[in-house]
Parts: C-alpha cells; structure tokens; sequence
C-alpha cells in the first residue's frame, strides 16, 4: 500500500517527534525522541515494511539498576519502549520500530524481544542495531480491543 503525496508531505512535515515522560511529581524520569519519517525494516521477513526510528530512548541515570543500587523508579525504560510501540501504532507501522543502542542497554532490549541486527557498520559509532518486530511488539505490548 502505497502513501499518497499528501499523507507523505504531512509525514515528512511531522518526521521527528519528541514525547518527553515526565513520571511522577513532574520530574524528568527518561526521554524518548522518534523520528516518524518513513523507514523500513532491515529484518528479512519484514523487509520493505515501515517502522519508526528512535533516535534517543534513555531511563534519568537514577533509575538504572547498573548505576544505582536503589533506582527512584522502576519500568522507565519498558515505559519508553512501550510508548514507541504505539506510536509506531498510531503511524500505521505496527509496532515496529528501531534503534541503535548503547553496549550498556544490549540487554535490556533483548529482553524487551527486539532483534539484535548485529553492529551496523554505517553508523558513526559502530552501534548494534535493534528492530522491534510486529510480533514482538504485540507480545510486549498487547493492542486495546476494541
């Protein structure tokens, strides 16, 4: 299903989004900045379908167990990713969405069920590179009936 030249201008119009998450008494607990422009998976069975690319998805250090052996607050991270699932939703993207991660985060998305893509050679950093697929994204975060 092709986008018509309207529906892409206004993509293109609205490509980055920054939802900050503010948890609790207004505190900044994480941020999450996606970028909604037209992308598509790099995972063979999902090749060709469009995804959401988070260019920024981070817990406030204080909330990271590896930092801080009592963190203030607990799910920021699966909160974020929770929130890129339905954004990717509301794009018409299924869930789907990507990342580059930092190597102290490697796990916790895997945990979350993205597919590890293996260090992405283009990328400035050498990143690994992660996909959230359709699937995996209704496992994490199951869609509201309707």
């Amino acid at each position: 299903m092709g986008l018509d030249e309207k529906t892409q201008e206004i993509r293109q119009a609205q490509c980055i989004q920054i939802l900050w998450h503010r948890i609790l008494y207004g505190n900044m607990q994480g941020l999450l900045l996606l970028c909604t422009l037209l992308r598509t998976s790099k995972i063979k069975e999902e090749r060709g379908k469009q995804i959401v690319y988070a260019v920024y998805l981070a817990s406030a250090p204080w909330n990271l167990k590896h930092l801080c052996p009592d963190p203030v607050y607990s799910l920021v991270g699966s909160v974020l990713v929770a929130t890129a699932i339905q954004v990717s939703r509301d794009e018409d993207c299924e869930g789907r969405f990507g990342l580059h991660s930092l190597q102290q985060a490697e796990e916790f998305y895997t945990t979350c069920g993205m597919t590890d893509l293996g260090i992405d050679e283009e990328h400035t950093d050498r990143l690994r590179y992660f996909e959230m697929t359709k699937k995996a994204a209704a496992e994490f975060l199951p869609e509201a009936k309707k």
